[in-house]
Formats: structure tokens, sequence, C-alpha cells
């Protein structure tokens, strides 16, 4: 029987890559993003590739509201879930502190942490002997000017992974931390600064996506709890 695994921020980048290649192995999928008509679009590609079936919802995670009936909406036709990968996320409102609006701290936080963790909590019931995987960063580690934020909400998501995994007996929860990967979120994070002026060749979204393949195929009595993978020669996030 098909597995079902949902993916968000799967509009573009790195949930994009990840749910393509997921659909390739043959699962069916819940795709979640704001932007519809990308989302829309990518569903109907996959469709026509695989067979397999794709259900694209609209949903800004950083809503709470938009969350609960999206996730009510969803288990209304689905009653377990096999794989939930988290990947929305930005990095809009990168800067030094003092310089970061109010409204740009709740929006970093309510995307890459609250938001993720309410989806999360929504599902979790819904997956014995399921997987969960948090697409974080290499920021959970690392700390560099501007990225204060940013890194807040990683180190909060990286926590609550663990804590998560001691609550959780039967799901498996895996957290892969990226560094630099060529997608639009480091453009925009970096206000166009890094599109041509890498010093090494960046990740791409493929590798990650392939990264989550290969913890999805691991024995039942395995459980990878957190990669941290960067692309060779990056040393230090510039």
């Amino acid at each position: 029987m098909p597995k079902t695994a949902i993916v968000t921020g799967a509009s573009s980048g790195i949930g994009r890559s990840i749910a393509e290649l997921l659909a390739s192995k043959g699962y069916n999928l819940v795709v979640l993003s704001r932007r519809k008509k990308l989302l829309e679009q990518m569903s109907k590609e996959i469709m026509r590739k695989h067979e397999v079936a794709v259900e694209p919802y609209e949903i800004d995670i950083a809503d709470p509201i938009q969350v609960k009936n999206t996730s009510q909406e969803v288990l209304n036709t689905h009653n377990k879930i096999d794989v939930l990968v988290n990947a929305a996320g930005h990095g809009k409102g990168v800067g030094r502190v003092l310089n970061i609006s109010d409204e740009d701290v709740v929006d970093q936080i309510s995307t890459n942490l609250t938001g993720t963790i309410l989806l999360t909590k929504s599902y979790i019931k819904h997956m014995e002997e399921g997987h969960i995987i948090f697409i974080g960063s290499i920021f959970s580690s690392v700390l560099l000017p501007d990225w204060s934020i940013y890194s807040a909400a990683k180190h909060g998501l990286l926590a609550f992974s663990k804590t998560l995994r001691t609550e959780s007996k039967n799901t498996k929860v895996t957290v892969v931390d990226p560094g630099s990967v060529d997608t639009d979120f480091i453009y925009t994070a970096t206000h166009g600064s890094h599109r041509n002026n890498w010093p090494y060749k960046p990740l791409d979204p493929g590798d990650i996506a392939e990264t989550v393949h290969w913890i999805l195929c691991q024995p039942q009595h395995v459980e990878i709890t957190h990669v941290e993978i960067k692309p060779w020669k990056e040393r230090q996030i510039p």
C-alpha cells in the first residue's frame, strides 16, 4: 500500500525537491505552501510524471487558524500519515537586531518555529510508526551577526525535535541541518548578494532531498536523529 507524505514549503526549493523525489519513489503526497499557483502547477507536473496522488493545500503556517483548519481538512481524508517533512521557512528580515522591524521578528519566529510546532502537533497523533523530519539549518549551531532571530528559531526547532523524540515513543524524529543551499531563500536573506558571488559550490536542493530519502530508507530499528550537511569547502558561512 502506498505511503502518504506531507511536505510543507513544497512549492519551491528544498520542499519541492523533496516532494518530487518522494513521488518518484511511490509516495502519495499532501503538499502545503503559501504560493497557490506554484503549488498547483507543481502538483500537476508530479502527477503527470508519476502514478501518485498529490493534494495541494494553500496555507501560511505562520497563521495558527490556517494550520488548524488545513490540518483538519487533511485528516478528514487521511487516517494515517506516514511521513511529515517540515520544510517551510524563510529568512526575510535577516539583519542586525536593532535594525529588524518588530513585524519581521514575529514573522520569522511564527513561520520558522511556532507554525512548524503547531503543524507537527496537529498530525503527530496520526503518525504511529511514522517519521517526522524537520529541515533546520546550520544556524542551529553556527552563530553569526545578522542571523540572530533566524538562529533563535532554528535553535528552538532543534530543541523541540529532541524533546519530541522523548515523548513520541513510536514515531521517529529527525533534524536535517543544511549549510548553504542554492535556493531563493539565501538570495532573499542576503538581498541577492550571493547570486553570482559564491566562494564555493553550494548544495543543490536535490542534495537535501536525497538525504531525506536516505533517512527514510533506514531499517525500522535505525533512527537517524540529526544530520548536518554542508558544501565541501564551506568552513564558515559567509
